[in-house]
């Protein structure tokens, strides 16, 4: 997949060494917060899709999507959500690119906006609605 391998490209330039996960995702720690980048076909084209961990395991309250919806008006990049998965849920924000003629910025400064997003949002949460941040599971 050329944009994957564009990705990795720009991200070992911006960052060093990065570690590629099996299913081609790339995790980068941020502050409190991981920001996870993965490549998807869509149609002609390629996604590339930058989402920053807010929350996980948190108890699940119907206020979460008020939160959201609040959050997101506010928001002038990305997105909040909030879903379940194998082993509990999670709220990230995610962003969404278009990996044909992504370049180096592009892809940096929707990183930064993801981690910053999730690492300013990550305590906020926790504090009304519980779960764990990256760094509470991730702690040295």
């Amino acid at each position: 997949m050329e944009v994957q391998k564009k990705v990795e490209s720009y991200l070992t330039k911006e960052f060093g060494q990065i570690v590629v996960e099996n299913n081609g995702w790339i995790n980068i720690p941020y502050q409190t917060t991981i920001v996870t980048i993965s490549c998807h076909d869509y149609e002609d084209s390629v996604v590339v899709r930058i989402s920053g961990l807010i929350n996980r395991n948190c108890k699940f309250k119907k206020d979460i999507y008020e939160w959201m919806a609040k959050k997101n008006l506010e928001l002038l990049f990305g997105n909040i959500t909030h879903f379940e998965t194998t082993d509990g849920n999670m709220t990230t924000i995610q962003c969404n690119l278009l990996g044909d003629d992504l370049d180096h910025s592009e892809l940096t400064t929707a990183l930064l906006i993801a981690g910053l997003t999730a690492d300013r949002l990550d305590e906020e949460f926790q504090s009304r609605f519980g779960g764990q941040r990256f760094i509470d599971g991730h702690a040295q």
